[in-house]
């Protein structure tokens, strides 16, 4: 628990997505649809007399956007990533910019994307670190207005939170011993 409690960041725990039985013969898959095989029940039979057990849906599935996209061109395979917990989630989008991997890059980048009210309360996060860390009582009025505002239901309770706790908190934005 104290290695936890010291690190520089939250532990990223890789959780894998579920697998799928065709996981395993996507690039025979791939291989067979560009030399022109574009049965699924064909590519089914194949990948029986392979080992595979799943059912010719699954087969038909998979190649479906194969299909739809071109049936001469394949698409690239899917960069596969993993997708971190909430707690992960969080860690990710506080870290700096800077010190991000490339793969955490686009998952922070996916997330933001996916949900306008996440990018809002990063925002006003980072404002509010800006806030206290400025040291100025007027900031945080301000910093408060401004997540009272914003209508983000977990930002409404922090505000409750803050203002039931508000002379510590006045204190940590105008004292320079403050850690914040």
């Amino acid at each position: 628990m104290a290695s936890f409690y010291h690190a520089d960041e939250y532990p990223v725990i890789k959780r894998v997505k579920g697998r799928s039985q065709l996981d395993e013969f996507d690039a025979y898959l791939r291989e067979r649809w560009s030399s022109g095989c574009h049965s699924a029940g064909q590519l089914h039979r194949e990948l029986r007399e392979k080992g595979y057990t799943g059912s010719d849906v699954a087969v038909r599935c998979h190649t479906q956007l194969w299909r739809e996209k071109d049936e001469k061109t394949l698409p690239p395979a899917p960069k596969k990533i993993a997708v971190p917990g909430p707690r992960s989630c969080v860690w990710l989008l506080l870290k700096e910019e800077a010190k991000l991997t490339e793969e955490e890059y686009l998952v922070r980048d996916t997330v933001l994307d996916a949900s306008p009210v996440i990018g809002q309360g990063l925002e006003l996060v980072e404002s509010f670190r800006e806030t206290i860390g400025g040291r100025g009582e007027e900031k945080l009025d301000a910093g408060v207005d401004a997540v009272t505002k914003s209508q983000i239901p977990e930002s409404e309770n922090f505000v409750k939170v803050l203002r039931r706790d508000e002379t510590p908190a006045r204190a940590a934005a105008s004292s320079e011993w403050s850690n914040g």
